[in-house]
């Protein structure tokens, strides 16, 4: 209770407070994204709008929580706009400077800055970190430098992007009575306790301009790396894609293409990395399609085919159909898709989901031949938006996280780094989902979600660590020009874990409170202070690695 009535302290006082400068004219808007999210490729899911009102609905896909925040924004459930906390930028100013420190000790930090803007080419720098560092300790720094250049009908895009994740394995071990066990009583196993992953992503590319009125251009190549200090693991990704599109008349037909190259290497007398084999391996995806458009619908028409070289599923094809249709413009719209696609568990994208992964575990690449949506959009009232959606999807090579199993010396036990458990045949997992928004006088916004997970597995008792239920409940409210208020809840149920008992053990519910208010002081200076967990929930998104209870920062973000 003292950690709320401090922050309602803190956001009442903001009443009180005279800005120097009344002009908060905003001219665009800059969103400052951690990139703590993983890089989950998305299916071709439409936009599924009444006219002139715009809601995006997209797959819902799975995102893991960082210790040093509660829920992340979007955790499986795609996001609405009025969830987006943005940071407004003014007039006249290009860049932005973001810093904060919190309790317990956690640090903040957002930086856009241009280099040198001209005509013809712009370079900018821009930095993010976010960390912890107490018993819970995480640190995430991100660096990018973008340079793009403009000729006559083409642009030239290019990044150098860097990133460094310290962490800590501080998630407790378990026996078979789910006792807490001292991991110092197993020097044995040549672990650490902290790592460091690093990560490397250049590209360059060229978009086209202005090639012809009806023809467009956008070819690319890419570059990661992704590295793991202490499990001495590497893997170098090489990316080649191209998007190639031609109208015709109100049609559209077009090409996507996707190559990518995967080189590893490891340490094969390390404790980490022995008996797996990592293989070197290509994948190819082509995606052409046909795009019918009227004034009130459209309907795609495509095939997705995955070719896989040295690993993986040799041929892996998928439909890519898609319509929407409005059927009472501005108040009724429906919209479906039946596509599918390979989705490429590279180490920098599972690591991303879970960084505490044993470096033992090679996934294989998770094909889905159907990934099917069907939703409603419903628009009653002005700036009222109702979303109805259930989805298909056949599955095959689905992954689970579960705690790593060891036995010595005739004791069982689970530590706290995890292996991936799945399916040897295709699975099904179906949903269903309402989102509603709602805007008053652009004052005003709410927004809820409510989703409900069923999967259909042979060999699994559950998809563990994965939620039944969520839901998510947000406002946002502009009190004055220079003061808004945020607050975003949420939950999640019917989650279970895996340790000696084959059924499972049901997990504790997630419930998340999070406010966060901002004060503009003038065009270029304004605080913000976001407080987290407020209600101090112990929950754990993977088993034994408590969230950060309570914490708040404060801080201050400048224009220039």
């Amino acid at each position: 209770m003292k950690h709320i009535s401090l922050l309602i302290i803190f956001c009442l006082s903001a009443f009180t407070i005279q800005a120097q400068k009344k002009d908060t004219t905003v001219n665009k808007s800059i969103t400052i994204t951690r990139k703590y999210q993983p890089d989950i490729h998305h299916s071709n899911k439409v936009v599924s709008i009444p006219k002139m009102r715009k809601v995006t609905i997209n797959k819902p896909a799975p995102q893991y929580l960082n210790i040093s925040t509660s829920m992340p924004v979007s955790y499986h459930i795609q996001t609405l706009q009025a969830e987006q906390l943005q940071f407004k930028q003014k007039k006249h100013y290009q860049g932005f400077a973001r810093i904060g420190f919190g309790t317990p000790l956690n640090t903040l930090a957002d930086l856009i800055a241009p280099i040198y803007n001209s005509e013809k080419n712009k370079m900018n720098i821009t930095l993010s970190h976010l960390g912890a560092f107490h018993d819970k300790k995480q640190s995430n720094t991100n660096l990018n430098f973008d340079y793009n250049h403009l000729f006559k009908k083409f642009k030239l895009y290019s990044t150098i992007g860097l990133e460094h994740d310290f962490f800590n394995y501080y998630g407790d071990i378990f026996n078979n009575d789910l006792i807490i066990k001292d991991i110092n009583q197993y020097q044995w196993w040549q672990l650490s306790d902290i790592d460091n992953h690093f990560r490397i992503h250049p590209q360059i590319g060229i978009r086209s301009l202005s090639l012809t009125e009806t023809l467009t251009l956008d070819a690319g190549l890419s570059y990661k790396m992704f590295h793991s200090y202490t499990n001495k693991l590497t893997e170098h990704q090489s990316q080649i894609k191209g998007l190639l599109k031609k109208q015709l008349n109100n049609n559209q037909l077009g090409l996507n293409l996707d190559a990518f190259h995967f080189i590893y290497n490891s340490n094969e007398n390390d404790f980490n990395t022995q008996n797996n084999d990592y293989l070197n391996y290509s994948i190819i995806k082509l995606n052409p399609y046909y795009k019918i458009e009227h004034k009130n619908w459209f309907l795609r028409l495509g095939v997705k085919t995955v070719f896989s070289i040295s690993a993986g599923k040799p041929f892996a094809p998928a439909p890519d159909i898609a319509f929407k249709w409005n059927v009472i413009p501005q108040y009724v719209s429906l919209a479906g898709a039946v596509t599918g696609d390979v989705i490429i568990n590279s180490l920098d994208k599972t690591y991303k989901e879970n960084r505490y992964l044993s470096p033992q575990n090679r996934l294989a690449d998770t094909y889905t031949p159907i990934d099917s949506y069907l939703g409603a959009t419903i628009s009653p009232i002005n700036n009222l938006i109702i979303d109805v959606y259930g989805e298909y999807q056949l599955i095959s090579n689905p992954y689970f996280y579960v705690n790593k199993h060891y036995t010595r010396s005739g004791d069982d036990f689970f530590h706290n780094r995890f292996d991936v458990v799945g399916e040897n045949s295709a699975v099904q997992k179906t949903a269903i989902g309402v989102n509603l928004a709602w805007n008053y006088l652009d004052k005003v916004s709410i927004y809820t979600k409510t989703k409900y997970n069923r999967w259909f597995l042979n060999q699994q008792k559950h998809a563990w660590h994965l939620p039944k239920w969520e839901a998510k409940l947000g406002t946002n409210i502009k009190v004055r020009d220079n003061i808004e208020i945020n607050s975003q809840f949420d939950f999640q149920e019917g989650r279970y874990v895996l340790l000696s008992n084959a059924n499972g053990i049901k997990m504790k519910p997630i419930f998340d409170w999070n406010i966060s208010s901002t004060y503009s002081y003038s065009r270029r200076l304004s605080f913000f202070l976001k407080a987290n967990n407020i209600l101090n929930q112990k929950y754990q998104l993977f088993n034994g690695y408590d969230v950060e209870g309570f914490s708040a920062i404060i801080g201050t973000a400048f224009y220039f």
